[in-house]
């Protein structure tokens, strides 16, 4: 290939063009006896297993236990992290169910016994009011229908119910608030609907 000057690419003017031969058994004449057992197709390539492969190195192993961490915090998380149907508040445990038999849906917040540090703080006359606001949701979190109820809690288990007309509601999502001595705290719960 000629450049704009007139010379080949590579090449000085007035040099020599360089001439390379390249012979094989020349080259392996000196090489190590393992790669001529190589070129000769006595040593075939390591094929490790799935799991040998993923232990190889240093840096495979460390991955690879990596990987195994994250799963397991993952599935850890799925059975005993938060969920989004219950919730406390001020101490009073809450968990949101729902059912549908029929064409009603049956919902429910039940508000358990305080935790031990707060039992006192409702146990001595003092009362709080809970109001649970209840929407049905469709597919697309779209709110359909809604009820609500409200009850005095003075430090026993009670139930706040309500029920929905069933036009194609997949979860219900309750918003509860309590008010304690003039404040008002609040939770957001959601569940899916059980058909039975």
């Amino acid at each position: 290939m000629e450049n704009s000057f007139g010379n080949e690419e590579g090449k000085n003017d007035g040099a020599e063009t360089l001439v390379f031969h390249y012979n094989r058994e020349e080259r392996l004449k000196n090489a190590p006896q393992i790669v001529k057992d190589y070129y000769d197709g006595k040593i075939k390539a390591y094929q490790p297993g799935i799991f040998k492969a993923l232990v190889s190195t240093k840096a495979n192993r460390f991955i690879f236990f990596a990987l195994l961490i994250c799963v397991g915090v993952v599935i850890f998380n799925m059975f005993f992290g938060p969920k989004n149907d219950r919730a406390s508040i001020s101490g009073i445990p809450l968990s949101l169910s729902a059912f549908s038999v029929e064409d009603t849906i049956y919902t429910s917040v039940r508000a358990d016994k305080p935790e031990k540090k707060f039992r006192d703080f409702y146990g001595k006359g003092k009362s709080a009011t809970i109001t649970v606001d209840f929407s049905g949701l469709d597919s697309e979190n779209t709110p359909l229908i809604f009820g609500n109820d409200a009850e005095r809690y003075e430090g026993n288990e009670i139930f706040l119910r309500t029920t929905l007309t069933d036009f194609d509601i997949l979860f219900v999502s309750a918003s509860v608030s309590l008010v304690v001595d003039g404040k008002e705290l609040t939770a957001n719960l959601r569940t899916k609907v059980e058909r039975r």
